[in-house]
């Protein structure tokens, strides 16, 4: 089953709680994947947190559910 949606708070707080967890584990993940590309995952979902705020970026989540 797949669902889609296009709720606007859905994205942001989809792409707030990533942006949450990336910068958590900014440490971390830098010793795993270097600095640099934890920086720019932190940029781009800033960015595309205002982007989902500003109503010119979308989220669609599927959710795969065993039946």
């Amino acid at each position: 089953m797949v669902e889609e949606r296009s709720d606007p708070d859905d994205g942001v707080a989809t792409v707030r709680s990533w942006l949450e967890t990336a910068e958590t584990n900014r440490v971390r993940g830098a010793e795993l994947i270097g600095e640099s590309a934890v920086s720019d995952i932190i940029r781009e979902r800033k960015t595309a947190l205002r982007f989902l705020r500003e109503g010119r970026f979308t989220v669609v989540r599927m959710v795969f559910e065993k039946l």
